[in-house]
């Protein structure tokens, strides 16, 4: 009888310790990623629009940072003119399935140009 009541309790012991290896982890212990790829649908106006963004020096690796980190001033203005002479259709082919980070990186305008671009005085 003893045997059998030590077998139950490692038994339930197992139970408990396996049980959380089983559940999903939540979506604050994921982590993002963040890809800038071109997706490859065969349309030459995506590759231009990643190529406005991919000709300004560090500004692929600023973006990635900053939608990862949700710091839009993270992005220097010379990227950040960049994204905001982007075309309006080029945002679609860029971000199909993140609607967020166009409007997100748009932001880039009204709170880095201004504490960036404007002189201070003298």
């Amino acid at each position: 009888m003893v045997g059998k009541s030590s077998q139950t309790i490692w038994m339930i012991l197992m139970l408990v310790c396996m049980i959380p290896m089983l559940v999903r982890p939540g979506i604050a212990g994921r982590v993002t990623e963040v890809s800038l790829a071109s997706r490859g649908n065969g349309f030459e106006n995506e590759d231009l629009c990643w190529y406005a963004i991919i000709r300004v020096s560090g500004c692929v690796s600023a973006v990635q940072e900053a939608l990862k980190q949700a710091r839009i001033d993270l992005i220097e203005a010379v990227c950040c003119q960049a994204i905001i002479n982007l075309e309006e259709k080029c945002w679609s082919l860029m971000f199909p399935f993140e609607p967020i980070y166009p409007e997100f990186l748009k932001s880039c305008s009204s709170e880095t140009l201004v504490s960036i671009v404007a002189p201070a005085p003298e």
